[in-house]
């Protein structure tokens, strides 16, 4: 059988990562077929975000295979700067930005990242900011600073969008007000999603892909098919069940 990259989002085999002389992601293998969902998960130190940096190709690997949309992330920078959207997370981004929320989303476009103007509307209206367009960022609570830079990942109309805890900071009714549109801009715009999140119970209804990492791949498949108590103990230490709520040895908040 003959392997066709270009058939996935992503493909790994066998990926590993060194941040020094750590290793980080050790024999890491899933596949992202185009167009779907992953969520990643796993405690603190896992290296969730090393993965996500990795397939931007801001990370050298080791070793193993690594392809986005059939590009090797770190000799094709162009092409992945092209057809993938990165939102970083929210303690990584600089707090005071001097910038107006409509200069931020509409970044992209402005730095010719983007060729549809349009989509900075639909991503204005989708994260529900019409009414803070002209506030400057630094004014913004933390949930809604998390929803600028959410707008400003899908103002780009990549095909590939990676979230670094997008729902972290953002209110519940919120939370499941953007799962509902990433959604539903899953289904309408062809485009795929990697999310790293602790907070998946908006997601579930969805059935998403999950992959749990703690450096190694420890489960991944359907929600359905993963979260599991057995397998929730297995990635987090400590996992009990009462009802239909999960709790885990760390403090992620319980999953339903």
């Amino acid at each position: 059988m003959i392997l066709v990259y270009e058939e996935y989002a992503v493909y790994t085999k066998d990926l590993s990562v060194y941040l020094g002389e750590n290793l980080v992601l050790d024999n890491v293998s899933f596949v992202l077929k185009h167009p779907s969902v992953l969520i990643v998960m796993g405690p603190n130190g896992a290296g969730k975000t090393t993965l996500l940096r990795t397939i931007l190709g801001m990370i050298k690997r080791r070793s193993g295979v690594l392809k986005v949309f059939g590009y090797d992330p770190e000799k094709d920078q162009d092409q992945i700067r092209r057809l993938v959207s990165y939102m970083p997370q929210i303690s990584n981004v600089y707090q005071y930005i001097p910038l107006k929320v409509k200069e931020i989303v509409a970044s992209p476009h402005i730095l010719k990242v983007s060729e549809d103007p349009d989509q900075v509307e639909r991503a204005i209206q989708i994260t529900g900011l019409e009414e803070y367009l002209d506030k400057y960022f630094y004014e913004l609570s933390g949930g809604y600073k998390q929803r600028v830079l959410i707008a400003r990942a899908l103002a780009m109309k990549a095909k590939l969008l990676v979230f670094d805890e997008p729902l972290s900071m953002v209110d519940a009714s919120a939370r499941e007000h953007i799962v509902d549109l990433l959604f539903d801009l899953l289904n309408k715009k062809e485009v795929s999603m990697i999310v790293v999140s602790h907070d998946i119970s908006r997601c579930l209804r969805y059935d998403p892909d999950i992959l749990f990492l703690n450096r190694r791949v420890l489960a991944y498949g359907k929600a359905h098919e993963v979260l599991k108590p057995e397998v929730l103990e297995k990635v987090y230490g400590l996992a009990t069940l009462n009802g239909k709520t999960i709790y885990l040895g760390e403090e992620h908040g319980p999953y339903h």
